[in-house]
């Protein structure tokens, strides 16, 4: 019995490093296999863990996933850049400010366009949100919105983040 597990360990830890070795990143098993027309085969990568910005758009297609590119980038008339993006026929825009804006002087409306809350009145609330303005990061958006019709196991709802969480009853590494 011993000697079957140590086996299966084995043969697992073998099959990862082959893997690691052609440069393929490990990870969950996809469940895209209705995303693939009838007579035609999912690229291997397909059935891994992979960053979707880092693969070609032909390999994207081939496992299900619906790539939307950039339309546009709008420069704003305080510098800020705005980028424009046609998801599934929804216009969807992401605001950039310009670097070196104080969100926390900038008139509301700029701080509504950048999506910023509202400024509080209450000296204690006014002092934790000047904290989490000054902590906002902005990142450029990516050259495409890149989606999937993949089903997460669990969805999670927390007050600090939402979204959907890999599970796995193997011994799966997740990246």
């Amino acid at each position: 019995m011993f000697s079957q597990i140590l086996r299966s360990r084995l043969t697992r830890i073998f099959a990862l490093l082959a893997l690691i070795a052609f440069g393929i990143p490990i990870g969950a098993q996809a469940d895209m296999d209705r995303a693939v027309p009838k007579g035609q085969s999912r690229p291997p990568i397909c059935s891994t863990s992979f960053d979707p910005y880092k693969v070609s758009t032909a390999i994207l297609r081939a496992c299900g996933y619906h790539v939307f590119p950039l339309e546009k980038v709008v420069r704003l008339p305080d510098g800020g850049r705005e980028y424009v993006y046609t998801v599934e026929g929804v216009r969807q825009i992401n605001r950039i400010p310009p670097s070196g804006l104080d969100l926390t002087q900038a008139p509301a409306s700029v701080r509504n366009l950048y999506g910023i809350p509202p400024k509080p009145s209450d000296p204690a609330a006014l002092a934790r949100w000047k904290a989490m303005v000054r902590k906002a990061h902005f990142i450029t958006p990516p050259k495409a919105i890149i989606t999937t019709n993949r089903r997460a196991s669990t969805t999670v709802t927390d007050p600090r983040w939402s979204g959907y969480m890999a599970t796995s009853s193997s011994s799966s590494t997740y990246k």
